[in-house]
């Protein structure tokens, strides 16, 4: 499996490999605050997906296989109200 490291301080765009490829593929956000319930936000043709990671690590599928272009991005979690705190800046991945 390739893993692609991203520091969210260093890089704002950032390409996360190829369409059809077979082999799953994982990008590990380094340098995150330590806290419970991080999620990668994002939207693809009009729809809002927010998908939980693991260990900082988000395992690219469907949609963004599907889809080719550049797809803005944003790590975020809950507070205890379910209010949406920003942990990183918009970023971009794009889709060879």
């Amino acid at each position: 499996m390739n893993v692609i490291e991203v520091e969210k301080k260093k890089k704002k765009l950032f390409s996360i490999g190829q369409q059809y490829n077979d082999n799953a593929l994982a990008i590990h956000f380094v340098n995150l605050p330590n806290l419970k319930n991080k999620f990668i936000y994002y939207q693809v043709d009009d729809i809002e997906h927010e998908i939980p990671l693991v260990d900082d690590l988000f395992i690219v599928s469907r949609p963004l296989t599907l889809h080719s272009g550049e797809v803005k991005a944003q790590i975020i979690t809950r507070d205890d109200n379910n209010s949406v705190v920003e942990l990183t800046k918009n970023f971009t991945m794009r889709i060879q």
